[in-house]
């Protein structure tokens, strides 16, 4: 068992994650917020359903945004934001 200075001292550096609504991750993946609503129900983005409404952590919306850009690289489709 840790100490308890140790403990607090793990407790002061452990940040909250960031949480984003739909229309921050709508922005962020530069998509509409109903498409938001379909990645979400078809299980593609983690979500956690409150009172009101959908919230998303940030790092899951990283994460899939990552994925997406991989899965695009190959395809002649699209082009690379400049």
């Amino acid at each position: 068992m840790l100490p308890l200075f140790d403990i607090i001292v793990l407790m002061k550096k452990a940040k909250n994650p960031k949480v984003m609504g739909r229309i921050d991750v709508a922005s962020y993946l530069d998509i509409t917020p109903q498409y938001v609503d379909v990645l979400a129900n078809k299980g593609e983005l983690e979500f956690q359903e409150t009172t009101s409404g959908k919230i998303f952590f940030e790092r899951d919306v990283i994460a899939y945004e990552r994925k997406r850009v991989i899965k695009r690289a190959g395809d002649k489709r699209f082009k690379e934001k400049r």
